[in-house]
């Protein structure tokens, strides 16, 4: 599914959109690293970035980038917890459950299957 929308995002022709969904990926992973390591800080402070990161991407190109930013903001979600900060917590959880992951189109639900057609281009 990314290397897919990553290529779409590439030849989007806005050069820092090709590069961030790879970022936040990469952030993604070395907060669940850190966090396995009880470098709860470093976990929060990479997942925060990632977050921030990502956002614009899944912002343009949703059916793509929102399964990513979903992970990313459970990522948040668990951090916060470790950290004892249920509040917040509860608010990254919410806010990644609203994320929209099934997207209407003329010829039904549609969920991003990378090997399909973009939701954009149809």
């Amino acid at each position: 599914m990314a290397d897919r929308a990553v290529s779409l995002t590439r030849e989007s022709g806005v050069p820092e959109l090709a590069l961030t969904p790879r970022l936040a990926r990469y952030l993604l992973l070395r907060s669940r690293h850190a966090a396995a390591l009880n470098r709860i800080h470093d976990a929060l402070s990479d997942v925060l970035e990632g977050s921030n990161v990502l956002r614009p991407v899944a912002q343009r190109y949703p059916a793509a980038w929102n399964k990513e930013l979903k992970d990313i903001l459970m990522q948040k979600a668990t951090v916060y917890r470790s950290l004892g900060r249920d509040e917040e917590a509860e608010l990254a959880m919410s806010e990644a459950q609203a994320l929209q992951l099934q997207f209407d189109r003329p010829g039904g639900a549609y969920s991003f299957d990378p090997t399909g057609p973009h939701p954009e281009t149809l």
